[in-house]
């Protein structure tokens, strides 16, 4: 074998060509690169830098410091090298920067977890590296947010590498063509694990990129109701005759929940809304499935990352745990609470009795009642983390009391009564404190605040839902369906 003091190939990969070792140029990935658990990487870096030297003479102050802040190069590397990208994208440099920004999008502080040991960081690194599909919507997710974070707030965000406009719905596009195809080679055998979990996570990042940029509803709940037909015709969401155990992975699982706590997150109860549910199972089959894949993914950092996953981590989940719990049964109220508010509003009578909800309100509220005392307290003596996902499920079960008294309280006493009102102040007080701890964590409350918005008769409480929300519309750069909705509390906080 050669040695490092051997004549090096022009042409080799760029991974052994930094290396200054000898490549076998064998393909996809080399010899060494796969000795030594690297990422074998053929984009011609060596003519990259050229071409940077070249500009550089031109004009030395090119890249500025901000641009090295907003996208930091450490942001993730993988137990087996860098994150290997698919050389059939044909990716272009400015597709590698959106690809270094991923880490920083609203996406990753809407799903919670911290970036270096969460679900998204495993699809980027290792689901991605399997999946065209799931590449193209990284890159769809993050070229679209850049676009529209420029554009809504071009003197705060800056980026400084080529962008063109409509680069993120090219990438979305291209990802649609190929998931229809994608989906017929299901018909013909069953898939691989690997290959069904990218099939799940890019029905999730779909109905993530409708939702955010997106032209409407329909396009995000005809994915959501594509996913749960796919799941059901394939045998696999979880249920008595479920071979769930068998044929979803913990990821997988991971995902479908969710999804479903997504579905949820754009529900209200208005009659507009269709209930992409419903289409394919029982009404009352909804809690049931969000709670088995709750369950059965509780440990899916542990399972993806294995050895790797270290201590510190599963302290910090085992930190959160209750919490994630106070929130997963909000949930699944939300989904019955919503559903018998759809019912009332299309004058039709419902499967829920209000008893039924209010003594679910009354038992979620006594079983974590120690949260909802802690939540009024100065956070200082709690990490930030464990803060944030305690004020998002007490404001999410601040948000079910308003919308349960509103539409049970409120309409038998033709007046506001007093529980409407203190839990209205009580949410109002806990979306002050994340937006006050961790403004961008808002995100993670969006189904709240349209509760919350509707009600609000002080000035000074309707003058801060506007500003917050045109903030959260700006710095996500949301122009799509959520960020209409942002703008229609938007309307009502400036009213």
């Amino acid at each position: 074998m050669a040695g490092r003091g051997a004549p090096r190939s022009r042409t080799g990969c760029s991974t052994c060509r930094t290396r200054k070792v000898k490549c076998d140029e064998e393909r996809p990935s080399c010899r060494r690169c796969r000795s030594a658990q690297l990422g074998c990487e053929w984009l011609q870096a060596a003519r990259r830098r050229c071409v940077k030297r070249i500009r550089a003479d031109k004009s030395p102050t090119r890249r500025s410091p901000q641009y090295q802040i907003l996208l930091p190069r450490d942001v993730f590397v993988p137990a087996d090298g860098a994150c290997q990208l698919r050389n059939s994208l044909h990716l272009s440099l400015a597709d590698r920067e959106y690809l270094v920004y991923f880490p920083n999008t609203s996406l990753v502080t809407l799903i919670g977890k911290p970036w270096k040991w969460g679900t998204l960081r495993y699809l980027y690194g290792r689901v991605a590296s399997e999946s065209s599909i799931v590449m193209r919507l990284i890159l769809a997710i993050s070229a679209s947010e850049v676009e529209g974070r420029r554009d809504l707030d071009p003197e705060n965000f800056k980026f400084t590498a080529p962008c063109r406009r409509g680069t993120g719905l090219a990438h979305y596009s291209a990802a649609l063509l190929e998931f229809r195809n994608e989906l017929a080679h299901f018909a013909r055998g069953p898939p691989s694990q690997s290959r069904m979990d990218g099939v799940i996570a890019a029905f999730v990042l779909m109905v993530v990129y409708e939702g955010h940029f997106g032209s409407g509803w329909s396009a995000m709940r005809s994915h959501i109701s594509g996913a749960y037909a796919f799941l059901k015709a394939r045998g696999v969401l979880p249920s008595k005759n479920s071979k769930v155990d068998t044929e979803l992975s913990v990821l997988s699982k991971w995902l479908l929940m969710s999804l479903m706590y997504m579905d949820l997150s754009h529900s209200w109860g208005d009659v507009s809304e269709d209930d992409s549910w419903n289409c394919i199972a029982a009404d009352d089959e909804f809690c049931n499935v969000v709670d088995t894949a709750f369950l059965d993914s509780r440990a899916v950092h542990s399972a993806i990352f294995a050895e790797e996953y270290p201590i510190e981590a599963l302290a910090d989940d085992l930190a959160v745990s209750q919490p994630l719990d106070f929130a997963h049964e909000c949930a699944k109220l939300k989904r019955n609470l919503v559903s018998y508010v759809r019912d009332v509003n299309l004058g039709r009578e419902s499967q829920t009795a209000p008893e039924s909800l209010f003594r679910s309100l009354e038992r979620i509220g006594k079983r974590f009642q120690n949260f909802i005392i802690l939540a009024q307290k100065p956070y200082h003596t709690i990490t930030t983390r464990e803060a944030e996902n305690m004020y998002y499920a007490v404001a999410d079960y601040h948000a079910l009391e308003v919308l349960y008294h509103h539409h049970i309280c409120v309409t038998a006493s033709n007046g506001s009564p007093a529980c409407h009102r203190n839990a209205l102040a009580a949410g109002m007080g806990i979306v002050r404190k994340i937006m006050a701890m961790k403004p961008r964590a808002m995100l993670r409350v969006l189904w709240c605040l349209p509760v919350f918005a509707r009600f609000l008769k002080d000035p000074e409480d309707r003058r801060w839902m506007h500003d917050t929300t045109e903030y959260l519309r700006r710095d996500a750069g949301m122009s799509g369906t959520i960020g209409d909705k942002l703008k229609v509390i938007w309307a009502c906080g400036s009213t």
